[in-house]
């Protein structure tokens, strides 16, 4: 298939500077893309994803009677997030292990 689209390509497109171009920008992008992230900063749902994915470990933990999960109290108790519970909690349950495990702050 590759090939098939390189033979329709101009032959000024398949010399070696094209070549050599594209090899500088990858070559640019692994150097620049992880620089410009270090400014990103978390996303807005991010310590309610927390929560709820430390709040739904321990409902298996404690083998389905901690319920604290379904009522997400989060911000310090301030707010309630009633329909936190109909998303999955499977990812949330393992950021939020990994982060017992390896402590990062």
């Amino acid at each position: 298939m590759i090939t098939s689209i390189l033979r329709k390509l101009p032959n000024e497109l398949k010399n070696e500077p094209f070549r050599a171009a594209t090899v500088i920008l990858i070559i640019l992008s692994f150097v620049f893309i992880p620089v410009f992230s270090l400014d990103v900063g978390i996303p807005a749902d991010e310590p309610i994803d927390l929560e709820y994915g430390i709040q739904s470990l321990n409902y298996f933990k404690s083998g389905g009677t901690d319920m604290s999960f379904a009522e997400l109290k989060t911000y310090k108790g301030k707010y309630t997030v009633k329909t936190q519970k109909y998303y999955g909690a499977l990812f949330e349950m393992f950021t939020a292990k990994l982060g017992q495990i390896i402590p990062i702050n």
